[in-house]
């Protein structure tokens, strides 16, 4: 189901990443080093600022990461949320190992 406000949902998101990770060619032209796969969708607006992957390791484990700042009152720091989201985008795998 389609979102019918002006902004994609989560779901919309998350179905595009799906789509794309469908599609070879575009697994080979966004094949990264640590990733098997990536997929990436962001978005921003002034305050507001959106990331989602759909990653895959090399045995075939997947993951969505998905993530969002908003702040009305102030200028957001890009760069580093961005660099936040990245830190827990290629932690993902670690941070969802089995213990042992």
């Amino acid at each position: 189901m389609v979102n019918s406000s002006r902004f994609a949902s989560p779901l919309d998101v998350f179905g595009a990443i799906g789509r794309l990770a469908d599609g070879e060619e575009s697994r080979q032209i966004l094949k990264p080093g640590r990733w098997s796969y990536i997929g990436f969708k962001g978005g921003s607006e002034p305050g507001v600022l959106a990331m989602s992957w759909v990653v895959e390791t090399g045995e075939g484990r997947s993951f969505v990461v998905a993530g969002a700042v908003s702040n009305s009152a102030t200028v957001l720091d890009e760069a580093e949320a961005v660099q936040l989201f990245g830190f827990i985008r290629d932690r993902v795998d670690d941070l969802t190992a089995p213990a042992g």
